[in-house]
């Protein structure tokens, strides 16, 4: 389990690679991790975003909700 974030870390995803590890160490320090339970959601579709989410593990599933039901639009690796 991922308890805290660091410029180590972050350095793993491609997105970040070529930042400096000292660069991504100040931006750790605003990370928080969170653990979600299965079907727990993160967000609503409504909602005005306020966060970024860095996924560390797992897979979300990104749906929208209509009249007509649930749609999943993608499974989201980490």
């Amino acid at each position: 389990m991922i308890t805290s974030v660091n410029g180590k870390l972050l350095k793993q995803f491609n997105d970040l690679a070529s930042f400096p590890v000292e660069r991504l160490d100040e931006l750790a320090t605003k990370f928080s991790v969170r653990q979600l339970k299965k079907g727990e959601i993160l967000f609503d579709q409504d909602e005005e975003a306020r966060f970024v989410y860095l996924l560390l593990s797992g897979v979300v599933q990104l749906a929208y909700f209509s009249s007509c039901g649930q749609t999943v639009v993608s499974l989201l690796p980490a």
